[in-house]
């Protein structure tokens, strides 16, 4: 996922935070800012029951039936519904001809596409969840060798399946890093994927570049005391 938004005043502050470490510690500077927005961005994701995923989709809203007849439904099912009719037997609708919309409302084999179109939806919307968590944790796993110690999660556990991330690590004469979260979901075909990972990545990022400049202003007024009282 490539985040568009203005990162100029981020890359301003990274910059000028690496000039403030000492020459030897940069590349590792710039990886530990990489794993963090990755940590930032996990934490940030959506963390929703499955009882709050089926509370949203039966959220009630009025629908008009082929009768004219209004009546509250579950937007979960409007939803599912449509879907559902997209795979609907184009020979069954064309044999009923006019008697088909009316048909379908009553077929206990209509009622059946809905339901499992419903509960088609109510999985993918609690695995999209944990496909991006699994992107920016892999990330983390990848960038911890290239900072060492603590950080360095390669000998734990396992993650399953395979890594769902990449990384262009920071190095000598590259002082930048790229984090690329490869996970995927169903629901990015409908902008599901940069709807809910987006705003946590944002999110982090903004949080990183905080803590930025409140370390260099804290180094700052450190500097300046450590001047005056040499002076005095």
């Amino acid at each position: 996922m490539e985040a568009e938004f203005d990162q100029s005043r981020f890359q301003k502050t990274l910059e000028q935070y690496v000039l403030s470490l000492d020459s030897e510690v940069w590349p590792r500077a710039v990886n530990k800012k990489g794993l963090f927005i990755s940590l930032g961005a996990a934490k940030r994701n959506p963390k929703k029951t499955y009882e709050s995923i089926v509370g949203e989709l039966m959220r009630p809203v009025t629908a008009t039936n082929a009768d004219g007849i209004s009546r509250p439904v579950p937007v979960g099912y409007v939803i599912a519904a449509k879907r559902a009719s997209k795979s609907w037997n184009a020979q069954t609708e064309e044999r009923w001809g006019r008697g088909f919309k009316t048909l379908r409302l009553t077929s206990s084999r209509w009622r059946n596409q809905i339901t499992k179109k419903f509960k088609s939806m109510l999985g993918g919307r609690k695995r999209s969840l944990k496909f991006l968590d699994a992107g920016w944790f892999s990330v983390v796993r990848l960038l911890g060798p290239q900072i060492g110690g603590r950080y360095d999660r390669s000998g734990g556990a396992a993650l399953r399946g395979s890594l769902k991330g990449d990384i262009v690590p920071a190095k000598r004469g590259q002082l930048s890093v790229t984090i690329i979260s490869t996970s995927k979901a169903k629901s990015e075909n409908r902008g599901g994927f940069e709807r809910i990972g987006h705003p946590p990545l944002v999110a982090a990022i903004n949080a990183e570049m905080e803590s930025m400049e409140e370390h260099m202003r804290v180094e700052m007024a450190q500097a300046t005391d450590k001047f005056n009282r040499a002076q005095s």
